[in-house]
């Protein structure tokens, strides 16, 4: 199985120092003769190409040698560890494009990166096409568009596989220790892409405090999952301006930002403040999904681009360069966004600049920033918003016209390593400590069922009773009862089940799956042929009949909004479901049924009516939710 490398603009403009690059000479070629390719031969190496949809085509592949500006242009860390010319043999190049490949007589050691890049002799740049690596790490095929001098590299690697060299050398701090409440997972390493660090805030305990520090000369995206109570930010000096406020003002049509996304620029900081009731809703709602979130891309590094070129400038590190740079691509590098290659992200990146030097981008922009600015500093009178964002504004027409592809190619080239690290790399994960868990966890007392010959069990907090409800020959109902006498589930075991497949099924508003603490006995004779003993899911489910009050008062709803929590084994997400039966079904061994039958179907479920989506889902982050969660996630039967 071949896997998929990110490929890298291997571009750079300045001649690399004595010691980095190594060189090997090699040998004269030898070519091999065939029907459908032709290879080269150098010194530890083979360069092969053919053409899959023009098999009466034949290339031509000679090895070469790298003059002083294809020396000069490598980048830094790398080996140049063959360089082959191709060309079509007597015919044109297809529209189907060609595949090439480079092979090693060795596989590449594990702290390597390969890539392979052609060299453009207008702009005298080495630029990578998308490549992928043989299993046994000695191989890298790619199809090409065009053929002329490709390159195959390796790229060094430290231990924990980011590019040595391109990081800051501190990290972030967090003056207070960790709240004894929480336990938030993160990544540690000075190389990381992103620092990480956590602490108690100090005037109040039951804050977390998180903070990021961007460790590469490039920006990102940040993605909360939570409204924090506070945010700074090193560069506004306060609480920053989202992405999606920025999208606004920039008079997008389509915003691609959505709320509590923001962007760091390179190097900088970004400080968060989190509640600890939020924080716990968020872990056992959702314990998989990242508190923070830090996404890197190509529109992220052009804005950092258009940041780094005025960096010099009169304000050119304030908050108002930031802005400019940002809305300035999102006027007119959007494309970026959505680039699927190196190749097409540079294209996008000279159309952008191409982009800015129109008078009605310009007006654009200056409004854009002009109505951030004012919604930042609200004292402030138009006329010095207007000069002082006229004195960032009045440079980007110098910039666009400074700024080539390489300097685009030569921003983003640390992106070879960063794609190989895993996500975790790039996200803070809220985990409470050992000792909330516990403090959390209440008294559990377990509940023993034989109805219908049956034999199952839950367990409950301490604090609820079970009582029967219903006991007939065909059905069995128990029901779960808070302190207060009110019900918090119902248990339901039948000798059989059906239900009416053709009813009106309505949109899901939301839901989600937790995995079950206990097994069902009789999984297959409900669902998908599985048999024993299974784990099952508790699926929880909203729905609003808002638009459809008829049908909410037919179901006897007291409200038009409602939430179901049950067990069930399911395959897919519940996107459409009958008003009527939000709930799933379960099935487990019986021995004594009125029909005979060898098992019984059973629904253990809890459903509740709220106004809005709203309410269901912040009753979805309470302790009694989660009471219920785990009280059917344990069913045992």
């Amino acid at each position: 199985m071949k896997k998929w490398l990110l490929i890298v603009v291997l571009m750079v403009a300045v001649a690399v120092t004595a010691g980095v690059i190594v060189w090997h000479p090699w040998a004269a070629p030898s070519v091999a003769e065939g029907s459908s390719q032709v290879s080269a031969r150098g010194e530890g190496w083979t360069a092969a190409a053919t053409f899959p949809g023009e098999p009466g085509l034949r290339a031509r592949v000679q090895q070469a040698d790298p003059d002083d500006k294809q020396k000069a242009a490598l980048p830094t860390a790398t080996t140049l560890r063959a360089l082959a010319d191709f060309n079509v043999d007597g015919g044109q190049f297809p529209a189907s494009g060609a595949q090439i490949s480079f092979t090693l007589d060795e596989p590449l050691a594990a702290d390597t990166l390969p890539a392979i890049a052609h060299w453009n002799e207008d702009s005298e740049t080495w630029e990578p096409v998308e490549a992928s690596l043989s299993e046994d790490r000695r191989t890298a095929t790619t199809t090409v568009s065009h053929f002329s001098k490709y390159g195959f590299f390796d790229y060094l690697f430290n231990a924990l596989g980011q590019v040595t060299g391109n990081a800051a050398t501190s990290g972030v701090t967090c003056d207070q220790p960790m709240p004894d409440w929480a336990d938030p997972q993160y990544f540690d390493d000075i190389n990381s892409p992103v620092l990480w660090c956590g602490g108690k805030d100090a005037k109040n305990r039951d804050l977390l405090v998180a903070k990021l520090k961007m460790n590469r000369d490039t920006a990102a995206k940040v993605t909360l999952a939570l409204e924090p109570a506070w945010a700074w930010s090193d560069l506004w000096q306060s609480s920053p301006t989202d992405l999606a406020t920025m999208a606004a003002a920039a008079e997008l049509p389509d915003s691609p930002f959505a709320e509590r996304q923001y962007l760091v620029q390179p190097f900088g900081e970004l400080h968060f403040g989190f509640t600890r009731s939020a924080l716990e809703g968020l872990y056992y709602g959702s314990a998989n999904h990242p508190l923070i979130q830090v996404e890197t891309g190509w529109f992220y590094t052009a804005a950092a681009l258009m940041w780094d070129q005025i960096g010099d400038m009169p304000l050119g590190d304030s908050p108002v360069a930031a802005v400019s740079s940002t809305m300035s691509i999102m006027d007119c590098g959007q494309a970026l966004l959505t680039a699927s290659s190196n190749a097409g992200a540079v294209d996008a990146f000279g159309d952008a600049m191409s982009c800015l030097g129109t008078q009605q981008t310009k007006d654009q922009l200056n409004r854009g920033v002009r109505s951030v600015l004012a919604d930042r500093y609200p004292h402030l009178t138009n006329g010095w918003i207007t000069v002082h964002s006229k004195t960032i504004l009045s440079k980007f027409s110098l910039v666009g016209l400074g700024m080539k592809t390489a300097d685009f190619s030569l921003k983003i080239f640390s992106a070879i390593g960063d794609a190989t690290l895993p996500d975790h790399v790039r996200q803070f994960k809220f985990e409470p400590s050992v000792k909330a868990i516990r403090e959390r966890a209440p008294q559990k007392k377990a509940y023993a069922g034989t109805q219908l010959g049956t034999n199952y069990t839950f367990k409950y907090p301490s604090g609820w009773k079970v009582a029967d409800k219903k006991n007939f020959p065909y059905m069995a109902e128990v029901g779960i009862y808070d302190g207060k006498g009110i019900e918090m589930a119902g248990l339901s075991v039948m000798t059989s089940w059906d239900a009416n497949s053709s009813v009106k099924l309505r949109k899901v508003a939301k839901s989600w799956e937790t995995p079950s603490t206990g097994t069902v006995s009789a999984a297959g004779t409900i669902n998908g042929g599985k048999t024993g003993a299974s784990k099952f899911l508790v699926r929880t489910v909203i729905m609003d009949l808002t638009p459809y009050p008829e049908e909410a008062s037919g179901l006897k709803w007291d409200k038009p909004v409602a939430v179901a929590v049950s067990a069930g084994l399911w395959d897919a997400p519940a996107t459409e479901l009958a008003p009527f039966l939000l709930t799933g079904v379960g099935a487990i061994t019986a021995t004594d049924t009125v029909n005979g039958q060898p098992y019984a179907p059973f629904v253990f479920a809890s459903q509740r009516y709220f106004d809005t989506v709203a309410e269901a889902e912040a009753w979805t982050g309470t302790e009694e939710y989660h009471n219920v969660v785990d009280m059917i996630a344990s069913f045992n039967g």
